[in-house]
């Protein structure tokens, strides 16, 4: 997500993100949030539900990352929980995204 998008938009952006590649991430905190901050503190950023982390540990450090960066985030093991989450969160998106849940 760029800020550009969000800047753009008319509306709240949510996010689903597929980590499920990712080896590693910062384990600095202030790094993480200095070019997170921007994007998950914008007043249209929404949730951003996160997928595929199958690494404890960098599970662990995504969530630290999230709680300090007060972004609305949650943790899930694969898309279709992602997905089912994201409902859960904004049942407005229900017949939007009905679809995509098997």
């Amino acid at each position: 997500m760029t800020l550009e998008v969000l800047e753009n938009a008319d509306h709240t952006i949510h996010e689903i993100i597929d980590q499920s590649e990712v080896a590693n991430i910062p384990n600095n905190i202030n790094e993480i949030n200095s070019f997170t901050s921007p994007v998950t503190n914008h007043d249209k950023m929404g949730w951003i539900i996160i997928y595929g982390r199958q690494n404890k540990l960098l599970k662990f450090i995504a969530s630290i990352a999230g709680h300090v960066t007060c972004s609305n985030n949650r943790l899930v093991d694969t898309r279709q929980d992602a997905i089912k989450s994201l409902i859960k969160l904004e049942p407005s998106l229900a017949e939007h995204l009905n679809s995509l849940v098997e």
